[in-house]
């Protein structure tokens, strides 16, 4: 009787060992597990410069995928922060875009650095080249003046080689957005924008002209 018992004690406890394997309670399975999950997770961050080289004006777009906290700096060679857009903000994910006026800026190297929550820094080599390639304004654009500038109200567009009348302009404000365009015009009534700084732009045969102007 005895030798039965013991042997269907033995029988129990094998069973409930293979049952224990079967579930996989091993601690370094499950960190092996999780790990694996954590590489299958992607980020959509981006950042992008354009154009680059640039001349006077710089457009930086940039992506989170998150709601996060951001810096975006413009930074020297040495290390020295030039300009901040961003400090310790915290946006709602999404798509960002501000514009970098290269006029008091050095011709150089510089670079544009995204932190992103403290735990991730996107950044990109800035080239500011005067008349860089692609910028280069050719005969017809370097006709164009505008006045007055300032303005309160009405700004004058002089086209002295009338190669214009095709074309469309642009306003954009300081952060890039578009706040005014339309077909070639001689006089353009801006009374409906805020006080500040803007960018006027007009395109030709694949050559641009961009101009500051500063709205009273």
């Amino acid at each position: 009787m005895k030798l039965k018992l013991i042997g269907l004690l033995l029988i129990i406890l094998f069973n409930l060992s293979s049952q224990t394997n079967k579930f996989n309670l091993n601690p370094n399975y499950i960190s092996s597990s999780f790990n694996l999950s954590k590489k299958n997770i992607t980020s959509n961050d981006t950042l992008i410069v354009n154009p680059n080289p640039f001349d006077s004006i710089a457009v930086i777009q940039f992506t989170i995928s998150n709601n996060d906290t951001i810096w975006l700096d413009i930074y020297n060679v040495i290390g020295n922060s030039i300009k901040s857009f961003y400090n310790a903000t915290v946006l709602p994910s999404g798509s960002y875009s501000v514009t970098l006026n290269g006029d008091s800026i050095q011709d150089g190297v510089y670079f544009v650095a995204l932190k992103i929550n403290s735990t991730k820094t996107l950044s990109k080599k800035l080239i500011k080249q005067t008349n860089a390639v692609g910028l280069k304004e050719n005969d017809i654009l370097q006709n164009i003046k505008l006045y007055p500038n300032p303005t309160n109200s009405i700004l004058n567009i002089v086209d002295e080689n009338n190669q214009l009348q095709n074309t469309t302009i642009q306003i954009k404000n300081n952060l890039g957005q578009l706040v005014y365009t339309s077909p070639f015009t001689s006089q353009i009534n801006l009374s409906s924008l805020s006080a500040g700084m803007y960018f006027l732009t007009v395109e030709n045969k694949g050559s641009k002209k961009t101009i500051k102007i500063i709205k009273q």
